[in-house]
Order: structure tokens, then sequence, then C-alpha cells
């Protein structure tokens, strides 16, 4: 009986220890940013979104350990998206451009790829792909566009920079492809 008491007053002691341990650090969120003021860019186009692949799904913020398995995805704890990284780069395209939502031409976008990459335990780049695909009906266009961006820090704040960075960076390429294809609605015949 007494080794029991013992044993139950120990037990006790430890996990009133556990109050003690320092407190888990808050989870960072991230967004694009502010917006500046700009005027939006014209596009011949309507706007059908962005899509994402297989585990983009989430706010999880991505990063990879290339000079280790660069085949291992893995998360920060600590550091997430607000939302989804396919609807923030669909609220910046939203932002950044005038759609044309009488246009005969959709436009359709796919990401496919959003990670940072540490090249080393002090170096880090983020890679972005996205897949554009414009129809018309029975026409249609695709392009592929991507970018790596070194991260000012490799960290997660780093990371966040450099994604911001490199998607501001897509969309110019991706104004001139649209505003090259032939989106004019069809004549009408007498």
């Amino acid at each position: 009986m007494i080794k029991t008491i013992a044993l139950l007053v120990a037990l006790l002691s430890l996990s009133g220890c556990t109050g003690l341990a320092k407190p888990a650090s808050p989870i960072a969120t991230y967004d694009f940013g502010l917006v500046s003021a700009t005027s939006s860019i014209a596009l011949p186009v309507r706007f059908a979104g962005v899509a994402a692949a297989p585990g983009l799904f989430s706010t999880d913020m991505r990063y990879r350990i290339a000079y280790q398995d660069g085949s291992q995805i893995r998360v920060y704890a600590n550091s997430r998206w607000i939302a989804p990284p396919a609807e923030l780069l669909s609220q910046q395209l939203r932002q950044s451009f005038a759609f044309d939502n009488a246009s005969p031409c959709r436009l359709s976008l796919e990401l496919t790829r959003f990670d940072q990459i540490f090249d080393s335990a002090t170096a880090s780049h983020v890679s972005i792909q996205l897949n554009a695909v414009v129809r018309d009906g029975a026409h249609g266009a695709q392009q592929q566009f991507s970018i790596d961006v070194p991260a000012p820090s490799p960290n997660a704040q780093g990371g966040v920079s450099a994604l911001i960075a490199g998607s501001d960076q897509l969309l110019a390429p991706l104004a001139q492809w649209t505003q090259q294809l032939d989106c004019k609605p069809p004549q009408a015949s007498p």
C-alpha cells in the first residue's frame, strides 16, 4: 500500500512539472501581402480560377531538403498560409488583371509546384510552376510557366518572401501569352 501511494505521489509530481514546460510557439499565418493600388492590366480572356495539384490543397507551407532527400515533402510546424496557395494566387490574379467576362476564351490555371527547396542548411530557393490552358470551345492553347527565386533567408519567412516575389514575376509572362492569343468573339454572318 505504501508503494502504491508513493507511486501515485511520484506520478502526480511529474504531471505537475509538465505545466512548467515552455509554451508552444504561436502559428504564424501568411498571405500574399497588401496589393498596391495600381491599375489592372486588361486581359482578353475570362478567368476560371486556379486549381491545385494533389498536395497543394491545404494551407501547409511545404519545403524540401534537397541536400538530404529532395523527394520528401515536409511542412513547417508553426507557419501556415491563410488559404491554400491556389486560392491566394487566384485572388492575386483577380486583383492584378481586368479579365474580359464577355470573351469566348476561358483561362484555367493549375498550380503544380509551390515549394521552398533547401540547397544547403544555409541557402534555399522557391520553385513555382503553373500550367495554363485557354479554350474557346473546340480550340485551345496550353503553356507552362515556372520560376525559381532565391529565398532571402533559409526559413519560413524567407520562403514566403520568395514565393510572393515569384508569383508576382509570373504575372507578366502570363499576361503577355494571353494577349497574344486570338480571343475575339466570332463575327455574326449577315
